[in-house]
């Protein structure tokens, strides 16, 4: 099996959880399937053996090995979520109208009375058209929308839709709450330019999105320290 570092890895990410007889394991893929170096986690784990001879599983145990694996792997990848001078930013993997919707809506109750930021990386232009009103019905439960370039993968058709058409859209049900900010870079130094201490930052895409959570937690930490 081919193995690259994290740094040649072609998005979206695949995490790919074992639950075995005698262990829990957890390997990260990129998208063509080579596994990226450094990023496996594992830990004992062993079925108990019931009176009749069944197997049994404690499900609590094996609920909180998985959560320390996957926190295991973020934390090779590095840091994506966090809270900075007031500013809490989360990194999610959601891009899909439904799970953006979900998403928000926890963000929500998580965080109530703050101001809510939706920034979004499209994926692929011609998924983004076919759902682009389901799109922007979600992101519009936000405050604030960030829409950051398209993640083109292996669909080059610039020509059926844009960032600045989804972010009109937004605006279409919310005036003047969103806007097209460009590069995944581009998008975290604006957000750095415009967020406030009590804001909550939801990054959400499936191409590059996690270098704007990445550069926005970096840029935030480093205007803290003036």
């Amino acid at each position: 099996m081919p193995a690259v570092p994290f740094s040649d890895a072609q998005p979206p990410l695949i995490l790919a959880l074992d639950l075995g007889s005698s262990s829990l394991r957890a390997v990260l893929f990129d998208a063509q399937a080579r596994l990226i170096e450094g990023h496996i986690a594992s830990q004992p784990h062993a079925f108990r053996t019931a009176t009749d001879g069944a197997a049994e599983d404690d499900a609590k145990a094996v609920f909180e090995g998985v959560v320390q694996m996957i926190d295991g792997i973020l934390n090779q990848i590095g840091r994506r979520s966090g809270e900075v001078g007031g500013v809490a930013v989360l990194d999610d993997y959601g891009h899909h109208p439904t799970a953006i919707r979900a998403t928000l809506e926890a963000a929500r109750q998580r965080y109530p009375g703050r101001r809510l930021w939706a920034v979004y990386e499209p994926l692929t232009y011609h998924r983004t058209a076919a759902m682009l009103e389901a799109f922007a019905d979600a992101l519009a439960l936000a405050d604030r929308v960030a829409v950051a370039d398209i993640w083109s993968g292996r669909d080059p058709d610039t020509t059926v839709t844009s960032p600045a058409a989804l972010a009109d859209a937004v605006n279409r049900r919310r005036p003047t709450i969103a806007s097209a900010t460009g590069s995944v870079e581009e998008t975290a130094g604006s957000l750095a330019e415009w967020v406030r201490p009590g804001d909550v930052v939801v990054v959400m895409g499936g191409g590059r999105s996690y270098r704007i959570a990445e550069l926005l937690l970096e840029r935030l930490a480093a205007a803290s320290l003036h």
